[in-house]
């Protein structure tokens, strides 16, 4: 005789052999379908969270964008800027200055925030130190040009008749004109020194 405990005991075994196969399946199922979301909810995140850029990403495009200035911020385009600064007068037509100007401030301003992330990220001193010395020479060079584009529309601007202020115009115009040169080169080399950085 089996004692009632392991009668019972025996009798829920039973039922639970006796379960309807297809409960089993969709527990497998839902158990599937819970690891399944889970990880396609992990991976979205990972995707979907923006990357931080590394300093080498700052240093690639910090030196693009100085290099488009150091490259495109010459005399000519800044005594063409003057030319539309003179009282009266208007520069010759120049789609790739015109160009130029409508570039300048955004490639200027993205130029200046990468070379400062830059320094910030710096793997080492030499690295913040080339970053600082390159947005300080592009500030300078920046500078330059504008002295120079403010010589030639004063020059352009001057009264034929007057002599000495037309003498003391052009004067400014060519002191403008080698500072620019001389600020250029300056700041030609600091940008290259940047390139060691972006390999």
């Amino acid at each position: 005789m089996i004692p009632p405990f392991f009668a019972q005991a025996a009798d829920s075994s039973g039922d639970a052999q006796d379960a309807p196969w297809w409960v089993l399946i969709l527990v497998v199922i839902a158990l599937v379908l819970v690891i399944v979301s889970l990880v396609l909810r992990a991976s979205a995140r990972r995707k979907g969270a923006p990357q931080e850029p590394s300093w080498k990403d700052e240093a690639r495009d910090g030196y693009q964008d100085a290099r488009w200035l150091t490259e495109n911020l010459t005399d000519e385009f800044a005594a063409w800027m003057g030319d539309q600064k003179g009282s009266g007068a208007e520069g010759s037509p120049s789609s790739r200055n015109d160009e130029i100007a409508a570039a300048l401030q955004e490639r200027t301003t993205a130029a200046h925030d990468h070379l400062f992330a830059l320094a910030a990220k710096a793997p080492d001193r030499r690295a913040k130190e080339l970053a600082d010395e390159a947005a300080t020479q592009l500030s300078a060079l920046r500078r330059a040009v504008e002295e120079r584009s403010d010589a030639r529309g004063a020059y352009s601007a001057t009264d034929n008749a007057d002599t000495k202020a037309l003498s003391d115009a052009r004067a400014r115009e060519v002191r403008a004109t080698a500072s620019l040169y001389r600020v250029r080169e300056a700041a030609q080399a600091a940008v290259e020194g940047l390139h060691g950085l972006t390999r």
